[in-house]
């Protein structure tokens, strides 16, 4: 017997035989399973989310299947089952819970959230640079947000496509035009900018772009520029806690036209503050970087 419910109520089931007299002499089983809730509600596209299913009825040898996927059980209990989630595509999906041996079943619809729903939303946190030399690293990265429907609670575990036209170089990327990343648990993702030709680029962030068929996006505007001589820094400021005793590299990147410039020379000076350098000036590589360290 299948039943369907669509709302929190409580629900009795009568079981008497064929006769209705009750017969001492008729023995028979009966199980019932049902599957209640999932906690947490939301899980990463990622997979390897720790979700519990609430129930009754529940077996050692249940099934638990999603997107057509089989899911391993952890420990479980007549009330209650420890799944980790599997990786999927952003989207709302279906539990389905079956037992082998008497067969029974219970579909819970549309009870995990992956990644990004289609209500939620995304924001830009910033982005906005000076013109940046062709090939250096802009100082302050394109940063989104993504929030549930009410606009404040992050979403973790959600795809974000970062696209350039024309491209750019985008440390997400390890460098290329093109790539999804997930955001981390405060919803947020991340990357650099490097500028690879003068003139204006767009760089989007589209949400969930494989799922839903017009995807929510946002963008910056990134200038490229270029001259005989350019300076960048791929590292232009880092937040450390007050009191803390730290190491930090300092890279800067000499540039002639967009390209690396080697063997010249860059300097270094302290201006504010307490520190001290491992040396005054470096050489650049053949990348045109020149790297120091700031012990503090």
């Amino acid at each position: 017997m299948d039943a369907q419910v669509f709302q929190s109520t409580t629900l009795r089931l009568g079981i008497s035989d064929y006769r209705g007299d009750g017969r001492p002499d008729y023995a028979y089983n009966a199980q019932v399973i049902y599957g209640d809730n999932v906690f947490p509600e939301r899980a990463s596209v990622a997979g390897g989310t720790p979700l519990t299913i609430a129930g009754l009825g529940l077996q050692s040898d249940t099934l638990a299947q999603t997107a057509g996927v089989t899911i391993p059980l952890l420990p479980s209990s007549a009330t209650q089952l420890l799944i980790s989630s599997p990786p999927l595509v952003d989207g709302i999906y279906d539990l389905l819970l079956s037992d082998v041996n008497p067969g029974g079943s219970s579909s819970m619809t549309g009870v995990l959230t992956v990644g990004a729903g289609p209500s939620d939303q995304i924001k830009v946190i910033c982005g906005t640079n000076a013109p940046t030399p062709v090939g250096g690293q802009t100082p302050v990265p394109f940063t989104v947000l993504v929030v549930a429907a009410d606009g404040v609670k992050p979403v973790a575990g959600a795809s974000v496509q970062f696209t350039s036209l024309p491209a750019v170089g985008l440390s997400a990327c390890n460098g290329g035009g093109n790539c999804t990343v997930l955001t981390d648990p405060s919803g947020i993702a991340s990357t650099f900018m490097t500028p690879l030709s003068v003139g204006q680029t767009i760089v989007i962030a589209k949400l969930a772009q494989a799922t839903y068929p017009v995807p929510q996006q946002v963008q910056v505007t990134l200038v490229g520029t270029s001259s005989q001589l350019d300076l960048s820094l791929l590292t232009p400021s880092a937040w450390i806690a007050q009191g803390t005793t730290v190491t930090l590299s300092l890279s800067a990147r000499v540039l002639s036209n967009g390209s690396p410039v080697t063997g010249s020379t860059v300097n270094y000076q302290i201006t504010q503050g307490a520190a001290t350098l491992s040396n005054a000036a470096a050489q650049t590589d053949a990348s045109g970087n020149a790297s120091v360290s700031l012990h503090r």
